[in-house]
């Protein structure tokens, strides 16, 4: 997990966020800025290799309104399970 601030200059600004795939998860899903997301991942499913996801934060009277954040999540081969023959 990672915690991400969202900050600007006038405080008090409401806020949401979405992500362009389903194994990032972020809380709280809404809130009032200066706030702090908490980021992590569920790579239940995913294949190794490298994944990318790009979160979107909107508050619609900020300037600009839409912000974007990427995140990439490395998921290692997973070793050979030993078997007993």
């Amino acid at each position: 997990e990672r915690t991400v601030t969202i900050s600007s200059d006038v405080p008090g600004l409401a806020f949401s966020h979405r992500s362009t795939t389903s194994w990032v998860r972020i809380t709280p899903v809404s809130g009032r800025i200066p706030h702090e997301l908490t980021v992590g991942t569920d790579a239940r499913g995913l294949p190794p290799g490298s994944h990318e996801a790009v979160i979107t934060v909107t508050s619609s009277v900020a300037a600009p309104p839409v912000q974007t954040f990427q995140v990439t999540l490395n998921v290692p081969e997973t070793p050979a399970q030993p078997r007993l023959e």
